[in-house]
């Protein structure tokens, strides 16, 4: 029986306001959570930064801590509407990039 690879986990993180995670607080945290939950690779999405639809697919996801809920509801209905906004643009994008590669 062939042991088969164990996925990778995807983590988003919602900083505190003004708090900027550096790339070693990034990389400390992905060790963290890669030892917490015995995974070969975390993925960190930290959640202002990340596209909108990126954004919305994480929000989506389960929850697993959350120190605000305010903020994090808040932070939620943002990243919902922003999506909601671009989903004709981005659309239209993958329509020409599909006609584009079609040539």
């Amino acid at each position: 029986m062939s042991k088969s690879p164990r996925s990778d986990v995807d983590i988003g993180v919602l900083p505190k306001p003004g708090i900027e995670l550096s790339a070693r607080d990034r990389v400390r945290l992905m060790a963290a959570f890669e030892d917490r939950f015995h995974a070969p690779r975390v993925d960190l999405v930290v959640l202002p930064e990340a596209s909108a639809f990126l954004a919305a697919e994480v929000v989506d996801g389960a929850l697993l801590y959350d120190a605000s809920p305010d903020r994090t509801a808040e932070f939620e209905l943002y990243v919902l509407r922003r999506a909601g906004d671009l989903v004709g643009f981005e659309r239209e994008r993958q329509q020409l990039i599909l006609r584009a590669g079609g040539r």
